[in-house]
């Protein structure tokens, strides 16, 4: 038997820990530090460049500052996201405002303080999700997921069998590096569970 008290710190600790787990902000900065890293082992040409990786913000004049940044990087449509934000909520995006409106200024002032996650809004063409499994000797990548979500970002729906099947040429020719690079998307998988178990190995 476990006593009342013991229980109830037991959930809280992991409670925590499942807030950090979840937590855009977080998961934003640790993606910032490890893909500059991977090298072309994992294809990161194909990646985002490192100035546009997601960053944290803590104020209105912050987000504007990198709103122009981003843009000037050739990304002028970002999202802001708060720390436990998903499918599609707890977001504010900008598009093609050349000011963001009152409504908007005043979300970013509402929840900037608290840290807000920023990245540039993409002309998405295709969703993938990377797994892992975690155990004693760290993380093992497991395959990929298609799944659709809709403009807002919000999922809709996942694809049954192989997450590349009936995919246009454009898309199969990035994913395959033009024919010569077929195993990019696993070779990837594998290289981002080695330094995110680093990762978790540590914490």
């Amino acid at each position: 038997h476990t006593a009342p008290g013991s229980a109830l710190a037991t959930w809280a600790a992991m409670a925590t820990g499942l807030r950090e787990l979840h937590d855009k902000r977080r998961a934003g900065e640790r993606l910032a530090a490890l893909l500059p890293s991977l090298g072309e082992a994992a294809g990161a040409e194909r990646l985002l460049p490192p100035a546009a990786l997601p960053r944290v913000i803590h104020s209105v004049a912050e987000a504007l500052g990198t709103r122009r940044e981003l843009a000037d990087l050739g990304f002028p449509h970002i999202v802001f996201k708060q720390a436990l934000s998903a499918s599609g909520r707890g977001q504010l995006r900008l598009l093609d405002e050349p000011e963001p409106t009152t409504a908007q200024r005043g979300w970013l002032e509402r929840h900037a303080p608290g840290g807000l996650r920023v990245e540039p809004w993409l002309d998405r063409r295709l969703d993938l999700s990377l797994h892992f499994d975690a155990g004693p000797l760290g993380l093992t990548h497991r395959g990929l997921v298609r799944f659709e979500a809709d403009r807002t970002g919000r999922f809709v729906g996942a694809t049954v069998g192989s997450p590349t099947a009936g995919l246009d040429s454009d898309l199969q020719r990035f994913l395959t590096g033009d024919g010569h690079d077929g195993r990019w998307l696993d070779r990837l998988g594998r290289v981002l569970a080695q330094g995110l178990g680093a990762e978790v190995g540590a914490s």
